[in-house]
C-alpha cells in the first residue's frame, strides 16, 4: 500500500502484532462513517449461537484452532 510502512521489530516469543487501527485517515479522504459497532456485532453474534443452540463446549470443539490442532476438533 502506498504510504505504508513496514517495521521489522525483532520481537521473540510471544505475538507482538497489534490490530489497533486508526480509520481516520479514511473518514478524512473517503468521508466513511462506519455504521456497524462492536457491541451490534457482538449482540448479533450471541442472538445467531443462541437462535441455532450453539453452546461454549460445541464453539471450541468446532472452532478453536487449539482443538484442531491437538486432534480433538470436530465437525458435527
Amino acid at each position: 500500500m502506498p504510504g505504508s510502512e513496514l517495521v521489522i521489530t525483532g520481537e521473540a516469543g510471544a505475538d507482538p502484532r497489534s490490530y489497533r487501527v486508526n480509520f481516520a485517515r479514511i473518514r478524512a479522504d473517503l468521508g466513511y462513517v462506519p455504521q456497524w459497532t462492536v457491541k451490534a456485532g457482538a449482540v448479533e453474534l450471541h442472538d445467531a449461537y443462541t437462535r441455532y443452540g450453539l453452546t461454549q463446549a460445541e464453539f471450541e470443539r468446532k472452532f478453536t484452532r487449539l482443538a484442531w490442532l491437538s486432534g480433538q476438533g470436530v465437525l458435527r
